[in-house]
């Protein structure tokens, strides 16, 4: 098994719809700063409100990339947000797309109090995206 593919393991995931923290050989990190990184991913209807309802600050990621969704959780790792994966080709997913707007792939909408409150659409280079990312 590859390192990257180690330490992809050893992040936030998300059982059924009850997300599970790991870290690296179980071992507590200390840190000045709350991090978490939580991972939903083909998040369903009840877990995109419960996720996106609270006051925190949340990136919903759409789109099918496989490739793309590392970098993601590897750029947001450490920041105060949760990442919420949408299955573009679910029913429940057409219909959160119809919701918000979504006429391209991928998309990427950040949520506060529920509310959409920025969001971009079409492939970025990563420099943009970690911009996007540090700005919430």
């Amino acid at each position: 098994m590859s390192s990257t593919t180690l330490r992809s393991l050893c992040r936030a995931f998300v059982w059924g719809s009850h997300p599970v923290r790991a870290s690296k050989f179980n071992m507590p990190a200390f840190r000045s700063a709350p991090r978490r990184t939580l991972v939903y991913a083909n998040a369903d209807a009840k877990t995109f409100e419960q996720v996106t309802t609270p006051k925190d600050r949340i990136a919903v990621l759409v789109w099918p990339m496989s490739s793309t969704r590392a970098y993601y959780r590897e750029s947001g790792s450490g920041l105060p947000f949760d990442l919420v994966k949408v299955d573009t080709e679910s029913e429940y997913g057409l219909a959160l797309g119809q919701k918000y707007q979504v006429t391209a792939l991928p998309t990427v909408i950040a949520f506060r109090d529920g509310k959409p409150i920025d969001k971009f659409v079409g492939a970025l280079r990563e420099p943009d995206v970690q911009a996007f990312l540090e700005k919430l």
